[in-house]
């Protein structure tokens, strides 16, 4: 009875993410999306997944959410009695102001949050589920919106940079092509 008072209560929360595989092409004055090869469509997706569980996803859902601070994440949580601090809350034993400390209490949130986090792709869909664990419901909920939301923006990033080089590279071709054209007619 005791361990069973003494067990923390966990609860998941789940978002879902549906990640479209398919290239766009900029063709004229349209945008078209490519077609969808199997093998690299689902090597796509699994890669997806672990840019869920990247350091860039993981710290900013760390940094929204003020984690660092957040024993359950931290490495700091109480002992298996609820009623006994953990060591690391006492002030002889916590030096917070060590940069070693403030680095180890860092890896460990980030560890804590990578151990709450679960991710699975639904068989034959382009679905993520992203699920994460903790011991507050209301925070499983929050972690699990912060998760998908840094996810997206973190897509978003990747998308705008491979834009912009794209378009980068088409102006810079078109500087070629008019310094050609201004030649010939020069000629």
């Amino acid at each position: 009875v005791l361990m069973a008072l003494a067990t923390p209560h966990k609860y998941t929360a789940v978002s879902e993410i549906i990640v479209d595989p398919r290239d766009i092409k900029v063709v004229q004055n349209e945008v078209t999306p490519n077609g969808l090869p199997s093998d690299a469509t689902l090597a796509l997706i699994e890669s997806q997944i672990s840019v869920v569980y990247s350091n860039d996803v993981m710290q900013q859902v760390i940094d929204e959410a003020g984690l660092a601070e957040d024993p359950e994440f931290n490495g700091t949580s109480e002992s298996f009695l609820p009623s006994l601090p953990s060591l690391s809350s006492l002030p002889f034993f916590s030096s917070r102001d060590d940069p070693e400390t403030s680095r180890r209490r860092e890896l460990m949130t980030l560890a804590g949050l990578r151990d709450a986090l679960h991710v699975t792709r639904d068989p034959k869909s382009f679905v993520i589920n992203l699920a994460v664990t903790a011991r507050n419901p209301e925070k499983a909920a929050m972690l699990a919106n912060l998760v998908a939301e840094a996810f997206i923006d973190q897509l978003g990033k990747v998308q705008g940079d491979t834009a912009r080089r794209a378009s980068d590279a088409l102006s810079s071709r078109l500087a070629e092509l008019r310094q050609s054209v201004v030649e010939a007619e020069r000629a």
